[in-house]
């Protein structure tokens, strides 16, 4: 194809026959995919098989490497997986003759089937048997495409495409008549070069992924169709099919139509309030068509005087940061909660799409109840209390409630009389310090701001409190009118940590693992893995067959950590030692915090035991960033035939980048942003 690098032509050779105790042969060949059959002299014993390309494979030294190799990359999938080696060796370790398809190989190139004998306990049965193959190059096919369109609106229609062959892969989508012209050269002769030279591989650098990744994500099968939103009213776009190789190659022409959307809208709104109350107001909407809209509540008083058009224009200047969350297509029913009790509102809607308004505005009055009081409590704790900081846990019995949630200093509390009337008092308090602090904000849309809703969490950060200090945590329900609806609900009384105390801490685990599969057949691996918590840096250290460290002291062994051990930040960190078979390591650990304060020193000791060996072979630990310097950097091994069954596994992903060639690239309580600021 011009402007395409071009392939040299060979002749496939026959796939090469294999060697060793599993047989290996191929039949259904193509170029992107081939069946495997794979056929063991000893039927009752299990064994892995992969895919891996020639290339790659040539990587290793031996074949003996790329098996230490692959058990090494399967126990980082169950890791990953969070899984027992043993476990999942044990449901997806297969025996006896196997035929297995595999999909999405690339035309043209070389690849490597294999097998060892491999148990659940992770122990290597068998030498390498392997088997080589070439896909074939890709082929054009007979294939035609039929597109229609349907549901179409002002902004918005839903494609349909029907292959003649459902067997064959294609990608569909859609352009402006000016992406069209300027990709394409306005004709369907110019759809594959757009497609192969600049689209595919746009996508490819865009998400990370090569060519054939990228193909098996975006490709379809058989009848398909996509609601296309977000299109211009009264206006022409060109849609177009075409088949696609494994490889990015076209494999059919292209097929192309051009479609039009429709004018203005003419979708209309009936709406009504299905139920109020002093904060909230139910609203049901039932659209003509649908299409896209906008409701939300607002108060009559910021629209005095003005006209629908300039109404719909406040709306969509103070929505513009949260406007997707106001959008709905259909008829609804939408609970609107945090409204001000005793005030009159409208209930707005109008229709809009592509950044546009599309309908007139409808509007319909209403006004909430006043607000009364409210039966409902609140479970309040408090943990990880610092020197400055705690962090805070609200648990209303009814969710619907809104509330205010706070700390208050013991002394304060008493001072002010130690009950109900003296927590109202220091909430209007606060509440008017937010005010003076907003200026320009009305003392109920602060208060919208700042009252919750279900369960909450919040944190006291940093220098909120004051070290060796008696505090409470307190919750009320209040209502935006700044009504008081509950008693309040004090929290346990805590105290902060004083000046030399810390909350850090670290805790030892470890995974142990078969030295026999990275070249040390008398020796275990063992990791010993750190969590601090609370902390600003870590320190540890492994000692093996050295029980002296068991009579240190935790002064004496911190000044060996702070001279000598090994050192890291963040949530984890490990050190691995070789361990002769029978013998032990034993670690010391532990976490200081930003103020330099230590924890208690963290001990653990782990014997090299061979017969537990399967039991811990996937104990729980982070991802090995590096299994063994003996073992070099993995390389791609192809699908993984028991965590890889089905095909398409980013499929999802990928259904939203439809349309891409047409649409751009687009210490104190909670405060939430109100959308008018």
């Amino acid at each position: 194809m011009p402007g395409r690098l071009q392939r040299r032509q060979r002749r496939n050779p026959p796939p090469t026959p294999g060697t060793g105790s599993i047989a290996i042969s191929f039949r259904n060949l193509t170029s992107s995919s081939v069946t495997v059959d794979f056929a063991p002299d000893d039927k009752t014993e299990t064994y892995y098989f992969a895919l891996i390309e020639k290339e790659a494979y040539l990587s290793y030294e031996s074949d003996d490497q790329l098996i230490r190799a692959a058990v090494a990359y399967i126990q980082s999938l169950a890791e990953q997986n969070g899984r027992d080696v043993q476990e999942l060796l044990a449901e997806e370790l297969l025996k006896g003759n196997i035929s297995w398809p595999f999909s999405g190989l690339t035309p043209q190139t070389d690849y490597i089937a294999y097998a060892f004998g491999l148990t659940a306990e992770c122990q290597v049965t068998s030498a390498l048997s392997k088997a080589e193959f070439t896909t074939l190059s890709s082929q054009s096919v007979q294939c035609t495409f039929e597109l229609s369109v349907t549901d179409v609106t002002a902004t918005s229609f839903t494609l349909n495409v029907t292959p003649s062959d459902e067997q064959v892969p294609y990608y569909f989508d859609l352009m402006s008549a000016e992406q069209y012209a300027m990709y394409c050269n306005a004709s369907p002769e110019g759809v594959p070069s757009f497609l192969t030279d600049l689209y595919l591989p746009s996508l490819a650098d865009e998400y990370g992924l090569t060519i054939p990744e990228v193909v098996s994500d975006i490709v379809s099968r058989g009848p398909d169709s996509f609601a296309f939103s977000g299109l211009e009213a009264a206006t022409a776009y060109y849609a177009f099919a075409i088949g696609v190789g494994v490889d990015g190659s076209t494999t059919t022409a292209a097929a192309v139509e051009r479609f039009e959307t429709s004018g203005k809208s003419e979708n209309t709104f009936e709406v009504e309030i299905a139920g109020r109350g002093a904060d909230w107001a139910k609203i049901r909407v039932r659209p003509l068509n649908n299409e896209p809209y906008i409701l939300v509540p607002e108060l009559q008083e910021y629209f005095e005087g003005m006209t629908d058009d300039e109404i719909i224009a406040d709306v969509l200047r103070a929505y513009a940061k949260v406007l997707s969350d106001k959008i709905y297509y259909g008829g609804v029913e939408v609970t609107e909660l945090g409204l001000i009790p005793d005030r009159d509102y409208y209930a707005l809607v109008f229709g809009y799409d592509n950044g546009v308004p599309t309908t007139p505005l409808t509007r319909l009055p209403f006004r909430t109840n006043k607000s009364v009081p409210v039966n409902c409590s609140f479970e309040i704790a408090v943990k990880e209390v610092g020197k400055t900081s705690a962090r805070v846990a609200v648990t209303p019995s009814d969710d619907a409630v809104s509330y205010f949630s706070y700390y208050i200093s013991a002394a304060d509390y008493e001072t002010g009389g130690g009950d109900d009337a003296a927590l109202r008092a220091y909430t209007d308090t606060v509440i008017d310090e937010l005010v003076r602090r907003n200026e320009g904000w009305p003392r109920w849309e602060v208060l919208q701001a700042v009252l919750s809703r279900g369960s909450e969490r919040w944190t006291l950060d940093e220098g909120s409190l004051v070290p060796g200090t008696d505090y409470y945590a307190y919750a009320i329900g209040m209502t935006a009118d700044g009504t008081f609806t509950t008693q309040a609900a004090l929290s346990d009384r805590f105290t902060t940590l004083g000046e030399h105390e810390t909350l850090a801490e670290i805790e030892i685990d470890y995974h142990l693992m078969d030295g026999a599969n990275f070249g040390q057949p008398d020796n275990a691996l063992i990791y010993g893995w750190f969590y601090p918590k609370h902390a600003d840096v870590w320190y540890g250290a492994g000692f093996v067959d050295d029980d002296s460290v068991l009579a240190w002291s935790d002064d004496e062994a911190a000044a060996y950590l702070l001279e000598n051990g090994q050192t890291g930040v963040g949530s984890s960190g490990s050190i691995w030692n070789y361990v002769p078979w029978g013998g032990h390591i034993n670690y010391i650990g532990m976490a200081v915090d930003a103020d330099g304060n230590r924890s208690p020193v963290g001990r653990l000791s782990v014997t090299a035991d061979r017969s537990s060996l399967a039991s811990v072979c996937g104990h729980a630990a982070p991802s090995l960033t590096a299994v063994c310097p003996a073992v070099p950097a993995i390389p791609d091994l192809g699908p993984f035939p028991f965590l890889l069954r089905a095909e398409g596994q980013r499929s999802e992903t990928f259904r939203s980048m439809r349309g891409l060639t047409v649409r751009a690239a687009a210490g104190t309580p909670q405060f939430h942003s109100h959308p008018r600021h």
